[in-house]
């Protein structure tokens, strides 16, 4: 903003015709615990020690980590018995794990990396119209109530409980997947497009002296 006036936000968005969508095949815990799960990069800017105390705290359910760990949270996370991770698994398969997810995560550090990210993960999560825990990002605050926001560890925890501790409302589901039904990508390109054809930037003239 202090360089240019020809500037534009276009957000992030989902492919909501697949998340949406119930998959034939969806993941069953073996001891039927009800699921925390979350998928995406495991990299440095994931909260490691939220992932164990919402082990410790939710001891009877299962923390579902899908996603390719690039900083070894396996390991320093073998102690809880009630985590499973499953490495990196195709696009096509995320639903299979997202629909037995009973609350979704977004177990990230509060960094400054993280303080400009619009997740495309919860754009996915809601377009299955499941119950979501982020902490507290700036672009979390456009879902509204539609999302729950943890301010530190503690009631990140106390969030997930409430989901879990709640009975399942297909007034909300429907909310939820109704929010993710406009912001897909095709609704984002016209905007790119819009702004790029609004953008005339001045003549100048360049004179090169050899």
């Amino acid at each position: 903003a202090k360089y240019t006036p020809y500037r534009e936000i276009i957000r992030n968005a989902g492919e909501f015709e697949y998340f949406a969508k119930t998959p034939l095949n969806i993941y069953r815990d073996s001891q039927g615990r009800k699921i925390i799960g979350y998928y995406g990069a495991i990299a440095e800017w994931f909260d490691i020690e939220l992932i164990r105390q919402l082990s410790e705290r939710f001891a009877d359910c299962l923390l579902l980590l899908v996603g390719a760990d690039t900083v070894d949270a396996k390991s320093k996370l073998s102690a809880q018995k009630n985590i499973i991770f499953t490495g990196e698994v195709a696009y096509k398969d995320l639903t299979h794990y997202l629909y037995a997810f009973d609350v979704c995560l977004l177990p990230f550090k509060v960094i400054p990396l993280i303080l400009a990210t619009n997740p495309v993960k919860i754009y996915e999560y809601l377009g299955a119209g499941k119950p979501v825990v982020a902490v507290d990002v700036p672009e979390i605050k456009q879902f509204g109530e539609l999302v729950r926001v943890g301010r530190d560890h503690l009631h990140c925890i106390e969030q997930v409980g409430s989901v879990l501790s709640e009975p399942i409302n297909d007034a909300n589901i429907a909310a939820r997947n109704a929010s993710a039904e406009q912001p897909t990508w095709h609704p984002r390109a016209r905007d790119l497009a819009r702004a790029v054809s609004r953008f005339h930037p001045p003549k100048v003239t360049l004179s090169v002296v050899t």
